[in-house]
């Protein structure tokens, strides 16, 4: 699918590409990293990344990958990067 035919949600996320963001997964881990590159169906690859698990117990890592359909997406410093025209601040990823 081109990003010229997807809907406004793809097309922020792409936008939030070399920003930092949080991802938090439906088990309740939360993921906040640089974001290197999001697809169409919504998985990320983030890099510098801290998880934190359900428990609170904190992990870095260098790399990480989520599947879109498992994960809800806070935007994080792109609010302030991009123009004030209606953009959520959080971007609800479709459970499939």
């Amino acid at each position: 699918m081109s990003k010229s035919h997807v809907g406004i949600p793809i097309k922020v996320l792409h936008d939030a590409e070399g920003h930092t963001v949080t991802v938090e997964l439906k088990t309740g881990e939360v993921f906040r990293g640089k974001l290197d590159e999001a697809e169409d169906n919504m998985n990320v690859h983030l890099s510098n990344c801290t998880k934190t698990g359900k428990d609170g117990r904190v992990s870095t890592l260098s790399n990480c990958f989520l599947r879109g359909a498992l994960a809800s997406l806070s935007l994080g410093s792109v609010e302030q990067a991009t123009p004030p025209h209606g953009i959520p601040r959080r971007v609800r990823l479709p459970v499939r």
